[in-house]
């Protein structure tokens, strides 16, 4: 895991996703528990069903 240069208080991880609106991030999807790959497509199957 890797700190965000921005915010010394977060940390970034495979397996979340933003979801987007008018070019502004408006929220997120994170799923955790397999493979970081494996997590992103579930995310991105979920963004797909309420998109």
């Amino acid at each position: 895991m890797a700190l965000c240069p921005e915010d010394q208080g977060h940390l970034t991880f495979g397996g979340g996703i933003p979801i987007t609106a008018g070019g502004h991030i408006i929220g997120g999807i994170g799923v955790c528990g397999g493979h970081w790959s494996d997590d992103i497509k579930i995310a991105e199957a979920g963004l797909a069903a309420i998109a």
